[in-house]
């Protein structure tokens, strides 16, 4: 966010907000607000939520920009700055444990994720999983 929107450091008197839900509250809080949050927090049935907007970004200034609403925009890596979530083991997982991995990363762990408002895991990373779990 700080590299590809911002383009230089935050403002000395910056907000500082303890998480992604405080974050959100705070952009519709302040009319000069801007923020960043995961896509969970800041949609409802697809759309961005009342009092918010949610801004396509570019790569670069020579680039078509993106918006982040859109599932296809980050699954094929268009909208630049997505940040997956990593789960890390220590070796091997156990039955229960590759089980639960397993779910999560598979279709009926999909549809909770994206019901929730969030984005599933990429095509590399189901691959990566996939080698993981082996």
């Amino acid at each position: 966010f700080r590299d590809t929107i911002v383009k230089g450091d935050y403002r000395e008197d910056k907000k500082m907000m303890s998480g992604s839900a405080d974050i959100v509250q705070g952009v519709k809080n302040d009319q000069a607000g801007i923020g960043y949050s995961a896509i969970g927090y800041v949609v409802e049935d697809g759309k961005a939520s009342a009092g918010l907007k949610v801004l396509n970004v570019a790569a670069s200034d020579n680039t078509q920009a993106f918006s982040p609403l859109e599932l296809n925009n980050i699954m094929n890596g268009a909208y630049p700055i997505v940040r997956p979530l990593f789960h890390y083991i220590n070796g091997k997982p156990d039955a229960a444990l590759k089980d639960y991995l397993e779910f999560i990363t598979g279709p009926d762990g999909e549809e909770i994720i994206l019901s929730n408002g969030f984005y599933p895991i990429t095509a590399e990373y189901r691959t990566r999983n996939a080698a993981t779990l082996e």
